[in-house]
């Protein structure tokens, strides 16, 4: 075995080689019941899951952590990037840092800072020496997202703010839908700026819809679907892929709908079909109420193709095609509010068209 000498590392070396790893930026707050502390940190971090255990890394010299130690607790309050100023504040020396700081107490007295991305209120169990700093290892005892918006991080030596893109699967076994979606990640954060809307890409397998990429954050009210779930390739699903199918598949899918809703005009959901494969994009209703689901599917796509408001809230969905014209994925932007003006929704398909377009002309 080749040895290798030990090599002095310089302090500034190694503040530049770390600064290139971003950091958020933390508050740890504690109270002993009469003046609340606070110290900034950019060292905390999640260490266990069972049990919840999470850690911060204090400096030696910082005259705050003897305070939070004697009491025992504290809380981690994950800073938002509107609040820098607040993390300059609660890093210089001072005994009344918390002067102009709204906050209210935690389940352990702690105090949870108003405007904050997340909290994390934790009780000390131990506390380990590491060179000039100690580690700080905290058992959690409650927690909740406190705000909607983007954290503060610091990053070679300044602040600023992380911009989430897509969520993607990891594996793709077909190459086809890999560069579909490796090229759609620009269009899907364009049109969630644009629109203000969540943005999905899905596809199908073997009789199942699986959610490939999307743009939802923890804070979405479609936060429980995550990339790799599945679902049924039938109604209220798999719209683009029935319209464009066999006949022996839209004959499937038409059934299924009509089981689903206990009832329903076979021939007028065919005719839809019809014209979503002819026009290029569809309309998804809300499946409850089930008993009206295909009614109400067959009456939103036939208004929209007369440019006409609707009444209730929709997702809109294009296929993407591979090079033989087959759909492999599908597009949707979801969050259409009910009565948009048909002028509105005929430009936002437009607008979801034309990113189709370009995703598919890249990818093939």
């Amino acid at each position: 075995m080749v040895g290798t000498a030990v090599t002095e590392i310089a302090f500034d070396k190694f503040r530049q080689v770390l600064g290139q790893y971003p950091t958020g930026v933390c508050v740890i707050s504690a109270s002993d019941g009469e003046t609340p502390v606070g110290m900034t940190v950019g060292t905390f971090t999640s260490v266990s899951m069972d049990p919840p255990l999470v850690a911060f890394l204090p400096q030696k010299t910082s005259t705050t952590w003897p305070i939070v130690e004697r009491i025992g607790r504290f809380c981690v309050n994950v800073l938002s990037w509107e609040q820098e100023h607040l993390c300059r504040q609660m890093a210089r020396p001072s005994d009344q840092k918390f002067v102009g700081v709204p906050w209210r107490e935690s389940g352990l007295g702690s105090p949870i800072i108003d405007g904050v991305v997340a909290w994390i209120d934790c009780e000390i169990i131990s506390v380990v020496d590491a060179g000039d700093h100690w580690i700080v290892l905290g058992a959690v005892r409650d927690l909740d997202i406190a705000g909607d918006s983007l954290p503060l991080v610091f990053f070679r030596g300044g602040y600023g703010r992380f911009t989430p893109g897509p969520l993607f699967a990891q594996q793709f076994d077909d190459p086809t839908r890999a560069r579909l979606l490796d090229t759609a990640r620009i269009e899907m954060l364009e049109l969630e700026r644009e629109l203000g809307v969540d943005v999905a890409i899905t596809g199908r397998d073997e009789g199942e819809m699986i959610l490939m990429a999307s743009t939802w954050t923890p804070l979405s009210s479609r936060v429980r679907q995550r990339i790799g779930d599945v679902q049924p390739a039938g109604p209220p699903y798999a719209i683009a892929f029935a319209a464009e199918g066999t006949s022996q598949e839209r004959e499937a899918w038409v059934a299924a709908g009509i089981r689903l809703s206990g009832g329903g005009d076979r021939e007028a959901m065919l005719a839809t079909l019809d014209l979503i494969a002819e026009r290029g994009w569809s309309a998804a209703v809300p499946r409850k109420p089930v008993d009206t689901w295909t009614s109400r599917f067959v009456s939103v796509n036939q208004k929209l193709g007369t440019e006409a408001s609707v009444d209730e809230a929709i997702s809109l969905t294009v296929p993407l095609h591979d090079a033989d014209g087959t759909v492999s994925l599908t597009l949707t932007v979801y969050g259409m509010p009910a009565g948009l003006s048909g002028s509105a929704l005929a430009a936002i398909i437009k607008r979801l068209e034309d990113a189709a377009t370009r995703i598919e002309r890249v990818a093939q």
